[in-house]
């Protein structure tokens, strides 16, 4: 749950899915250890929409069919909830100090999932070594027809020798969505 790594508190903690046939028990947490354990369930669409229905999953479930593509936030906060829940009670905080470790963190984590790209394909062009990436986010079509020219993206490249001429050039060639951000890292 790379979301505990939003918050200097929970940074260290390690996750594991852990098999808890026969168990009702979500999750676990060590604190000596700074280890999450958490139920496999948590990875299985079906059996996890079966305590937390979403319209996703009744409308595969109405037509035999999965995407790919991950919709499902609710679960993702629901499980981070609880990991916090699990790992505050083993943390020494006033409870003033509690209720702000656990607001920061769900703002945190829900903006973060609103910004993950999904449905991400990349494709070759015609010029060596170039790639044009495009991705499907969480941002709404009228935040985007409102707001496009001001929203920001980020772009981590991994190779500065191949992708560094490219940091100056626009996100979209059609103007409407026109900041970007670029990070180089080697790799």
């Amino acid at each position: 749950m790379a979301s505990l790594a939003l918050h200097p508190k929970t940074q260290d903690v390690t996750v594991d899915f852990v098999n808890g046939s026969g168990t009702d028990i979500d999750l676990l947490f060590s604190h000596e250890e700074k280890r999450l354990k958490v139920h496999e369930k948590w990875l299985d669409f079906d059996k996890i929409h079966e305590t937390a229905p979403c319209e996703v999953s009744q409308l595969a479930a109405v037509h035999g069919s999965r995407s790919n593509t991950f919709f499902c936030d609710h679960i993702v906060e629901e499980l981070h909830e609880l990991a916090v829940d699990g790992i505050i009670e083993t943390l020494i905080l006033n409870q003033s100090e509690a209720i702000t470790f656990r607001r920061s963190l769900r703002h945190e984590v829900r903006e973060k999932l609103r910004q993950m790209p999904r449905m991400v394909t990349i494709a070759c062009t015609e010029q060596p070594h170039e790639l044009v990436i495009s991705w499907t986010d969480g941002e709404s079509e009228l935040i985007r027809e409102l707001y496009g020219s001001s929203i920001t993206y980020c772009v981590v490249l991994h190779r500065e020798r191949i992708c560094s001429q490219k940091r100056t050039e626009l996100l979209h060639q059609n103007g409407k969505y026109t900041n970007l951000i670029l990070y180089l890292f080697p790799c």
